[in-house]
């Protein structure tokens, strides 16, 4: 997004109660693209960064209020006390002269002390004040009485996890597949739900063997001799097209599916499981608009800011987006043989928590029959999409109810694999989990 200074506003100031939760207070200043940028701050939320996080992620939704014209910051001790933060707010009403409905105080952050004192303060001097309510993200209330005003912008995930503290990378090729490949995901989805794996390391090699081949794989290392690897028949001419479409690659394909040649990182990556990304994101960005949701991203790396800094590595999430002004996750597991405690929904609660955000939901996708089993030794069933839905395994039910996590089971992958060409079907299954 082109980064440019704000237009000129009638509005001169927008005052914000820096919080752990700086949407609310983003929010509003795309709406009024005030002159001015006023934000209170807690010794608390300078130790956290949070006015520098909050004029970044305004920094990425095109708004530039760095330069020290554009903004103010005021320190704030004791947030717990009504008399200091009263002398702060009219300090802020002094160097402000306010006199009026062009300076407005957005009451949605800090605490209920110091929003009181900036409502008594304020309130004095004809100041506008204004409230999000946290259910109600997108609807901006005239405070203690007026209109409502529904907000207009869309930040992006980049300016949600900025606002909280967070860097993200997107590997651009990673998130920019040819519209081939969406064909090549949903026939392996398919053969996937069916009991089947669509790619297949031949007999022959020692379990080292193989996971080294796997990594190669993954990092773009792989050279693959014939009866290596091999792809399900039904899986040939879906993946010859997209192989066409890039005409730099090193592999072929023959007609019952062995693969060789020198696959990329971003083939290698697909078929090591990244096909189940493609399908999942390739929909929801389909469908975006029907569904209510933007800003659809593959692989993204995210780390504190703090820690980017440091140069520690970040997590990556398999798929982003928002919905409702909420943040949401996906992680994609096509088979679960590395987690057989069904462990992972932990540990991506565990990242995504990192955030702080209020409004940030889960969600877990998988091809991997192993969740209907119902103990530990028990052989997965193929589906039958004819039939209504085996029960879950207890286990994974009640990592879905402890953490609020939404499982994208292989019956509803399946179902929507089998969709291909009918646009409304697949539209009311995404509604089942994307609500």
């Amino acid at each position: 997004m082109t980064n440019q200074p704000p237009t000129p506003s009638p509005v001169r100031a927008v005052v914000c109660l820096l919080s752990d939760q700086p949407m609310p207070n983003l929010l509003p200043i795309h709406h009024f693209r005030p002159a001015q940028v006023v934000m209170v701050e807690t010794d608390a939320m300078k130790t956290k960064k949070t006015a520098d996080n909050f004029l970044e992620a305004l920094r990425l939704g095109g708004l530039n209020y760095a330069s020290p014209d554009k903004h103010r910051i005021y320190p704030l001790g004791n947030q717990a006390s009504f008399l200091d933060c009263a002398d702060s707010f009219r300090r802020i009403v002094q160097e402000l002269e306010v006199k009026g409905k062009d300076v407005i105080v957005n009451l949605t952050g800090g605490t209920k002390v110091m929003s009181i004192a900036a409502y008594e303060v304020f309130r004095i001097w004809d100041a506008r004040f204004v409230y999000i309510d946290a259910n109600t993200p997108d609807q901006l209330q005239e405070f203690p009485q007026g209109p409502q005003t529904t907000l207009e912008h869309k930040p992006t995930c980049a300016e949600f996890l900025s606002a909280y503290g967070f860097t993200n990378h997107i590997d651009e090729e990673m998130d920019n597949w040819p519209a081939t490949l969406d064909d090549v995901a949903r026939a392996f989805v398919a053969q996937a739900v069916e009991g089947n794996s669509p790619v297949v390391v031949l007999p022959g090699k020692n379990d080292d063997q193989r996971k080294q081949l796997w990594a190669n794989l993954r990092d773009g290392k792989a050279d693959l001799k014939p009866g290596d690897l091999k792809v399900l028949p039904d899986l040939v001419t879906p993946l010859r097209a997209f192989l066409c479409d890039r005409p730099l690659s090193q592999v072929s394909v023959d007609n019952d599916g062995y693969m060789t040649g020198q696959p990329d990182g971003f083939l290698g990556d697909f078929l090591t499981g990244g096909w189940l990304e493609v399908f999942v994101a390739g929909l929801l960005r389909k469908h975006a608009k029907a569904l209510g949701l933007w800003d659809v991203h593959r692989g993204v790396d995210i780390n504190p800011i703090s820690q980017t800094a440091a140069g520690d590595s970040g997590n990556e999430l398999d798929v982003v987006f928002v919905h409702n002004h909420s943040l949401h996750v996906i992680e994609c597991k096509s088979g679960l043989a590395h987690d057989p405690q069904f462990e992972t929904p932990y540990k991506l609660d565990s990242v995504v928590n990192r955030v702080r955000a209020l409004r940030t939901k889960i969600l877990f996708a998988t091809t991997d029959l192993s969740v209907y089993c119902q103990s530990k030794n028990a052989r997965p069933q193929p589906l039958d999409l004819n039939s209504p839905e085996p029960d879950l395994a207890k286990k994974v039910r009640g990592r879905q109810k402890s953490l609020h996590c939404v499982l994208l089971t292989p019956y509803l992958l399946g179902q929507l694999a089998r969709a291909d060409g009918d646009d409304q079907q697949e539209l009311n299954l995404l509604r089942e989990v994307i609500k």
